[in-house]
């Protein structure tokens, strides 16, 4: 990670040559990206790509939810509220 990367891990794996990583940052539009991606071969038989990467967005209004239930002021506190 970059010294002022804002990305918090949430899972990563690296089991029988399959490698998978979910990530949770600032969308940069006022919300939060959660990436997962993953690569290998069985990465590869299933969507016929490796890596394979699957973005979820939760928007501002689900991220002021989020802020609240969590009692945080942040999407960075958010993201490592969800860590």
């Amino acid at each position: 990670m970059e010294l002022f990367d804002d990305r918090v891990v949430l899972f990563e794996s690296d089991e029988g040559g399959e490698y998978l990583l979910v990530t949770c940052e600032p969308s940069g539009m006022g919300g939060l990206v959660v990436r997962q991606t993953s690569e290998g071969p069985l990465t590869q038989w299933c969507y016929e790509e490796s890596p394979h990467v699957v973005e979820t967005f939760v928007a501002h209004e689900g991220l002021v939810a989020l802020e609240h239930f969590y009692g945080v002021r942040t999407s960075n506190q958010v993201a490592r509220m969800l860590s």
